[in-house]
C-alpha cells in the first residue's frame, strides 16, 4: 500500500483526519524520493507537503558496511533475545546518528549498558532505595551541596527537550547522564551509609537528593527504556498520569517509596 492508502486515501475525510504529515524521518539512501518526488506528488494532488525532513545515517558493523558476503549482518531478534529489548532500544537511540553512521558491536553495546545504565543509574537507584528504609521519605534538611545537585534539574530538562525536538536522541541521553553522573559523585563523596552513624540528618539529605533526581531521570528515560522506566517510576510511587516531562518537580517534595529492594539493570556479562 502507498503512504496515502495507509492514512485512508481515497476516503478524503479519513485522510484529512491524519494529514498533514508534518515530519518525515528517513534513511539517507531514500532522500531523493522523499525530498523531490513525494512533495511533487502531494503538490499535484493539492495536499500539504511535509514541513520537516530528518535524514539519519545507516548502521555499520565494527566499522564496515553490513553485507551477507562479509557475514557481519546483525540479527536483531537474536540481539534482543540476548540483551533484552530495553537494552537494544537504548543503544540504538544512544549511538544512532543523524550526521554519521552508527557503529554496532556487541562489545560496545554491553559496555554502554553496563557503564551508563547498570553501574550509574541502576546502582544509584538500588543503593538509595535500600538506604532510605522508609515508605514515605519526607523532605529532610538539605545541605548546600544537596541543593546544588537538585538545582541542575531545570537545565537538564531544558537541554533534553531541545535535543529531542531536534531528533538528537544521543545528546538527549547525554543531558540525562550529565546529571546522573553528578548525583552519583555526590552520593559517593558523601558516603551516606557512613554519614548516618555520625550525622543522620545529613545522610538523609544525601539520600533524598539522589531519590529526587532519580524521579526526574526515570521520567526522561521513558522513551529509551520504557519497560524499565515504568518499573523505576512504580517503585518511586509516581502515578501513571504524573509521568510527563511537565510533572518533574524542580523543588523538593515528599517521596513515597515501595518497600523492598529493586534491581533495574542487571549487569551484562560477556559470554
Amino acid at each position: 500500500k502507498s503512504l496515502l492508502q495507509v492514512l485512508g486515501f481515497p476516503d478524503e475525510a479519513k485522510l484529512l483526519e491524519r494529514w498533514p504529515s508534518v515530519h518525515h524521518i528517513l534513511g539517507k539512501d531514500i532522500i531523493r524520493f522523499h525530498s523531490i518526488y513525494w512533495p511533487a506528488f502531494l503538490h499535484a494532488a493539492g495536499l500539504p507537503m511535509p514541513r520537516r525532513l530528518t535524514v539519519h545515517g545507516h548502521w555499520i558493523s565494527d566499522g564496515r558496511k553490513m553485507s551477507k558476503s562479509l557475514g557481519n549482518v546483525v540479527d536483531p531478534n537474536g540481539i534482543i533475545d540476548k540483551f533484552g529489548l530495553d537494552c537494544v532500544r537504548y543503544f540504538l537511540l544512544r549511538e544512532g546518528g543523524i550526521s554519521y553512521d552508527g557503529d554496532f558491536t556487541e562489545d560496545r553495546m554491553q559496555s554502554v549498558f553496563n557503564s551508563e545504565l547498570a553501574n550509574e543509574i541502576g546502582n544509584l537507584m538500588a543503593r538509595s532505595c535500600n538506604l532510605a528504609k522508609t515508605e514515605n521519605f519526607e523532605i529532610p534538611s538539605l545541605s548546600d551541596d544537596d541543593k546544588a545537585v537538585i538545582a541542575m534539574l531545570p537545565a537538564m530538562v531544558a537541554d533534553f527537550k531541545q535535543h529531542m525536538n531536534q531528533v538528537e536522541f544521543g545528546n538527549a541521553i547525554k543531558a540525562i547522564l550529565n546529571v546522573s553522573g553528578a548525583v552519583n559523585r555526590h552520593f559517593s563523596d558523601k558516603e551516606p551509609w557512613k554519614l548516618a552513624k555520625t550525622d543522620p540528618d545529613a545522610a538523609r539529605g544525601v539520600i533524598y537528593t539522589a531519590l529526587h533526581v532519580l524521579k526526574a531521570i526515570g521520567i526522561l528515560l521513558q522513551p529509551f527504556v520504557p519497560a524499565t522506566a515504568v518499573k523505576m517510576l512504580e517503585h518511586l510511587c509516581i502515578a501513571e498520569d504524573k509521568r510527563g516531562i511537565t510533572d518533574i518537580d524542580f523543588e523538593p517534595v515528599n517521596i513515597p517509596l515501595k518497600p523492598g529492594k529493586i534491581i533495574l539493570f542487571p549487569r551484562k556479562k560477556k559470554e
